[in-house]
């Protein structure tokens, strides 16, 4: 028993001894390729494992190298060589469609794979299909027993880099190489929708790689910048990137310089390992500049895991964070016309006021929270604003009811907005016995009696479209979106509406306490946009 444990020991000793000896053939014969970089470049390993060839690439070459492999083991090697600074892992076992998508959005200079018919299976050949869309070097292992995989890329015009004898089985490893000077991007980031067209040119050699991009569209104007290895922030979360940690990119981001980036976005951020890049911060169509409250929702964003909910706080918190004055007046003429009439219910916010004077309004602030009247004096011309309080509106006009009364005394507004807390909005809007052309309330999850009763009143005064925002983001749930191929748009009944709702409260990442503001109009009563 003892000699049969020693020689099992020797053995198992030897094989791996040729392993190594093996994987040191198989890196040379790469090396043979990445030697000839003269510029930072990009690696992508398929199956990477133990991330061998990427810790060696990441050690001896000027590169950033993004590992996919589902292992925990993995993570715990990267960070033991978190001193290389160029490492990025995806925990993630890719199907042949989600390499594709990623093949649509981001770019490789060298993508290294091996047992591809282990990992993918009987779809082996879609997955070669995505793999020679990846990048510009494309190397792939061949098995002995892989005739039919040989073939295939063959066809596609791999041709043989170098082979690797095998002393166990006395057979060969092949290493395939496929090459591709230019690759235009499908996608601009992983959560737009493919492009139709061939706008996204890149072009790569040994000594430079560059990104032709639509500077104006609509002109067909075209700017050449240079690319930046690594992997889009974005493509990172919906790909289950745990290396570098969420810690680490937070303080990446803390470390972003506050520049006057035009377009200050997760899409816009590229990972590199431990530091992140920003790109496209001349762009002339936007006016997206960094903010305090910008980045925490960014570090909100990282914290993330789940692509459905990464996807959905991508679009209804980060955008909307982001937009800009335009795009907010943008939507009031959606909602009311130019220089309107507007009753501010509950006025909790200055800033919001402001905004609406600054689109010509009259507004009417009633019952205002206490810490913002002194500011609503002082900042803003009274010939605009009318501070008031329902007590005084009943002694003026005799009326018992708010909303009513307000009516009575300033005519019909063209919009009204009431900003009662959870709860107790009802009692308000009940107060309302005739339709007005838009009418918005804050409603909170927590509370759907009154939620329930708020709608119920809203169809009895004769509202048939119906929408909602969140929190104090500008801009509707229920929209089109040209980038992900959405056609939701106002809903006709109430429960149409608590359906949507709660489909966004289960996305949320705070969806078990989701605020927000309905709004309602009729088909009769619709603003020109």
């Amino acid at each position: 028993m003892k000699h049969t444990y020693i020689f099992f020991c020797l053995f198992s000793l030897s094989l791996q001894a040729s392993t190594v000896i093996q994987n040191d053939q198989k890196y040379s014969i790469i090396q043979a390729l990445l030697n000839q970089y003269e510029r930072p470049f990009s690696t992508l390993e398929i199956g990477a494992t133990h991330g061998d060839y990427s810790l060696r690439i990441a050690q001896d070459y000027s590169a950033v190298c993004v590992m996919i492999e589902e292992s925990s083991q993995l993570l715990e090697i990267c960070k033991a060589h978190s001193h290389l600074g160029n490492l990025i892992l995806l925990n993630k076992v890719f199907t042949p469609v989600q390499l594709q998508h990623l093949s649509e959005c981001e770019d490789f200079d060298v993508v290294l794979a091996r047992n591809i018919k282990h990992i993918f299976g009987n779809e082996w050949q879609e997955a070669v299909d995505a793999l020679f869309n990846m990048g510009h070097h494309i190397v792939i292992e061949i098995l002995p027993q892989q005739k039919d995989l040989e073939n295939y890329i063959l066809t596609k015009g791999a041709r043989l880099l170098g082979k690797v004898f095998d002393s166990a089985t006395s057979t060969f490893s092949m290493i395939y190489l496929f090459e591709a000077t230019v690759k235009f991007l499908q996608r601009k980031t992983w959560l737009r929708s493919c492009i139709q067209e061939s706008l996204y040119r890149i072009e790569s050699s040994f000594t430079n790689k560059t990104l032709s991009k639509p500077l104006e569209w609509s002109k067909r104007v075209f700017q050449l910048q240079q690319w930046i290895p690594g992997i889009n922030l974005c493509t990172f979360k919906m790909c289950h990137g745990i290396y570098p940690t969420k810690e680490m990119l937070k303080k990446q981001l803390n470390e972003i310089p506050n520049c006057r980036h035009t377009d200050w976005m997760a899409n816009n951020m590229i990972v590199r390992g431990n530091s992140l890049a920003l790109i496209d911060g001349d762009d002339v169509g936007s006016k997206c500049f960094y903010s305090y409250a910008l980045l925490q929702a960014h570090k909100d964003f990282i914290d993330l895991d789940v692509p459905a909910k990464i996807e959905h706080y991508f679009w209804h918190t980060l955008v909307k964070t982001s937009v800009p004055s335009r795009q907010v007046l943008k939507w009031f003429s959606e909602l009311f016309p130019p220089c309107p009439v507007i009753f501010d219910i509950g006025s909790c916010s200055d800033s919001l006021i402001g905004r609406y004077l600054g689109y010509g309004a009259k507004v009417v602030c009633c019952d205002p929270h206490t810490e913002i009247i002194n500011t609503l004096h002082e900042k803003y011309k009274q010939e605009a604003i009318f501070i008031t309080d329902s007590i005084l509106i009943q002694q003026k006009t005799g009326a018992k009811d708010t909303l009513d009364g307000m009516v009575a005394l300033y005519g019909v507004p063209d919009f009204c907005n009431i900003h009662c807390k959870g709860g107790s909005v009802y009692a308000t809007l009940k107060t309302l016995s005739s339709r007005i052309s838009c009418i918005s309330y804050k409603f909170d999850i927590r509370y759907p009696e009154d939620l329930a009763l708020c709608l119920s009143h809203l169809t009895s005064l004769g509202y048939t479209k119906f929408n909602f925002s969140v929190r104090d983001i500008f801009g509707f749930v229920l929209q089109p979106c040209k980038y992900t191929g959405s056609k939701k748009q106002w809903v006709h009944t109430t429960s149409d509406l608590l359906q949507e709702i709660a489909a966004f409260a289960v996305l949320d990442y705070q969806g078990e306490k989701l605020w927000g503001y309905i709004y309602a109009r009729s088909d009769n009563d619709l603003p020109l946009a």
